[in-house]
């Protein structure tokens, strides 16, 4: 009886832990969006907050995808491209370690996924309809 007591109470422990870092986590989201300014906008659109070098080819092959995806889906998403050399701090923000990093932010202002690296459209198709 005892053991299924201690049971329960870890249970209930690590419920109450991970809801509480979920409850953390996205405060800390909203927190850096509205920091950076990056409120969605009253169209209701999705958005997309890429990170890229100057001198990457995996950059360069995932500015590709989003034309790719621009002339799929027309006025679907908005698109802000930010060199992550220039804008350094902001990339810091969202934990960027590596280019390219694509940020996939809902019409609603919720961060949906970071993607760290080169994300295949098939991907990033599936986080904008997530959005």
């Amino acid at each position: 009886m005892d053991q299924l007591f201690i049971l329960a109470l870890v249970f209930i422990g690590i419920t109450v832990g991970g809801f509480a870092i979920r409850t953390f986590s996205r405060r800390r989201q909203q927190a850096i969006i509205e920091t950076l300014h990056l409120e969605p906008g009253t169209d209701g659109r999705p958005r997309m907050l890429s990170f890229y070098g100057p001198s990457c080819d995996a950059c360069d092959r995932q500015k590709i995808i989003f034309d790719e995806l621009e002339r799929s889906r027309p006025g679907a998403f908005s698109l802000d491209l930010r060199d992550a050399t220039v804008d350094y701090d902001v990339a810091q923000q969202f934990g960027v370690m590596v280019v390219p990093a694509t940020v996939v932010i809902s019409a609603s202002g919720d961060i949906v996924a970071i993607n760290s690296g080169f994300t295949p459209r098939v991907t990033l198709e599936g986080q904008l309809d997530a959005a």
